[in-house]
């Protein structure tokens, strides 16, 4: 029925179940708004605030090493290429024997090469040896050197090396093949395996080329010498570089010098630092420098005077910074700069040094490496001649060997960034320090025959110096060969 009070247009009231129905879809919009809200607010939670972190260590084990055996094997025996009649100048011959001192964290074994590739002589390259102790923490070190003097028939002079830990990669800097001047490559390979061996010559119009400079077989447990002008003749300006496969080596030269008629000095040459952006070349002896200067017009010998040689081992021109630092004076020296030019050898001249000991420091833009040539005129006027060679950086301690020698002085050279108190502490005696300044040179006098440690001089450099009549020598402190270091292992 209709109601006949309602007007004829107006709505009819809804049923009880159509309200119903409304009202579900408003508490539907409305719980779908309040979960969009919910949902945004959780995202800028968890934009905002951090979340909880579980992070699960590995499984791990630290393994160290056991350390090795650390062996060092030395240059051996003055050279001659000559038989004992003077005969077969195309074979080396041992001239004498050199003294050797050797020491380390325990008592060194020696031994020498079984084989050398030397006519008609029983000397051979030693090879020192120190096995480690029960410690693992405190891996074995060793040091040796040798020394000798030329017996003045066809040699004269004094020459004094360090024995080296073999190495697969060694660059040579020094010597000469041009007249009057001998040069002879000694490769010695002290390990159970044979080294296949290669080297690259260097001279001052670059790389130079030679057939029998590659695939050298060194047999384990021998020495083999070539001259050097059998590969670059006549070259007054010289660098090598050795490689090696398979076995490592100890590679040096042997300079033998004559001036005219007369034996002009003697010299063997060993490895110089790895090439780098900066190189420190302490123990510079600069003896009566007027005197040595004065025989230098005469012929055979213009090469007494001082002359800093640097090769640029990289692939591109390098320019670099030469610093002359006296003993005890300032830690900046006279300086110059020059131009380097890649796989170049460069001799620069270092004209009126005043008598004394120098470091010579070069920073350059590229790896760089080098010596200094240094000489000098005994009283019987005969010269002898020494090939200084760049020194590594040195670490928390370091042992060093003394050779015989006239004055042997240990040379310092400090870190350039700070100053150091060196510790010297001779194995059995006493101990000493020296300051050091920063960038600056310190010197010690030292036992000749001895060896001793040297503590405190991190980051910088050091060398063995010697000097007397007629006879001059120096060779570098050498770094501890690396041990192994501890191993973190995840299973």
């Amino acid at each position: 029925m209709s109601d006949p009070d309602r007007p004829r247009d107006a709505p009819a009231p809804r049923a009880p179940r159509d309200l119903a129905h409304a009202g579900a879809v408003v508490l539907r919009v409305g719980a779908g708004v309040f979960v969009a809200a919910v949902a945004a607010a959780c995202v800028t939670a968890a934009s905002v605030l951090p979340l909880p972190q579980s992070r699960a260590e590995p499984r791990s084990v630290l393994v160290r090493p056991t350390p090795t055996d650390q062996v060092v094997a030395c240059a051996g025996p003055l050279l001659r290429l000559s038989d004992a009649s003077g005969q077969d100048a195309t074979t080396a011959s041992a001239v004498g024997s050199p003294d050797l001192v050797s020491g380390g964290t325990v008592t060194p074994s020696q031994s020498t090469v079984e084989d050398a590739d030397l006519a008609g002589s029983s000397a051979r390259p030693a090879v020192v040896t120190v096995s480690p102790t029960h410690d693992a923490a405190r891996p074995p070190l060793v040091a040796a050197a040798q020394s000798q003097s030329g017996d003045g028939s066809e040699t004269t002079g004094f020459a004094a090396s360090s024995c080296e830990a073999p190495s697969s990669d060694v660059w040579l800097v020094g010597a000469s093949t041009e007249v009057g001047r001998a040069t002879l490559v000694s490769l010695v390979n002290p390990s159970a395996v044979p080294a296949t061996v290669a080297f690259d010559i260097l001279g001052t119009g670059g790389p130079i080329t030679a057939p029998g400079t590659s695939g050298i077989v060194v047999p384990a447990g021998h020495q083999v010498v070539l001259p050097l002008a059998g590969f670059a003749p006549d070259q007054a300006t010289l660098a090598v570089h050795v490689t090696s496969r398979g076995g490592r080596v100890v590679a040096s030269l042997q300079e033998s010098v004559v001036r005219g008629i007369d034996p002009g000095g003697v010299e063997t040459i060993g490895s110089t630092a790895t090439p780098s952006g900066s190189i420190a070349i302490p123990g510079v002896v600069v003896v009566d420098p007027d005197r040595v200067l004065s025989v230098a017009g005469r012929d055979g010998y213009g090469d007494v005077q001082p002359a800093l040689r640097l090769v640029a081992a990289g692939g591109e021109r390098v320019s670099a910074r030469v610093s002359l630092v006296p003993e005890g004076g300032a830690t900046t020296g006279d300086a110059f700069e020059l131009d380097l030019e890649p796989h170049h050898v460069t001799d620069v001249p270092l004209e009126d040094l005043a008598a004394g000991t120098y470091t010579v420091r070069v920073d350059a833009d590229g790896p760089v490496t080098g010596a200094v040539r240094v000489s000098t005129l005994g009283g019987d006027g005969r010269t002898d001649v020494a090939w200084v060679a760049a020194a590594a950086p040195l670490g928390g301690s370091a042992l060093v060997a003394v050779a015989p020698g006239p004055s042997a002085t240990l040379e310092l050279a400090g870190d350039p960034r700070r100053a150091s108190d060196v510790r010297v502490e001779e194995t059995g005696g006493e101990a000493r320090t020296v300051s050091v300044q920063t960038g600056g040179t310190a010197s010690l006098p030292l036992d000749a025959g001895a060896t001793y440690r040297v503590v405190g001089l991190d980051g910088g450099s050091a060398a063995v110096s010697y000097s007397g009549d007629g006879q001059i020598a120096a060779y570098p402190v050498r770094a501890p060969a690396i041990g192994a270091e501890p191993v973190r292992v995840y299973p």
